[in-house]
């Protein structure tokens, strides 16, 4: 079972990667472009994912207190 301290490490790291994802994911908002809509939507899909597993995440260690 993870501890406190590795789900934390793990909320920090989604967090990294989450801002990574909507940097790259800037310049391709509003494109007129078939292909730059679509790894847009790709990468939201990805950045909601990381959004479940904070809140998730939160929420178990909510219940570890």
């Amino acid at each position: 079972m993870a501890t406190r301290e590795d789900l934390m490490n793990d909320i920090l790291k989604v967090t990294e990667l989450q801002k990574t994802l909507m940097e790259q994911r800037k310049p391709l908002l509003g494109s007129k472009k078939n292909d730059d809509q679509m790894t847009a939507f790709r990468i939201t899909t990805q950045i909601m994912k990381y959004e479940d597993f904070i809140r998730d995440t939160e929420r178990q260690l909510r219940t570890m207190d």
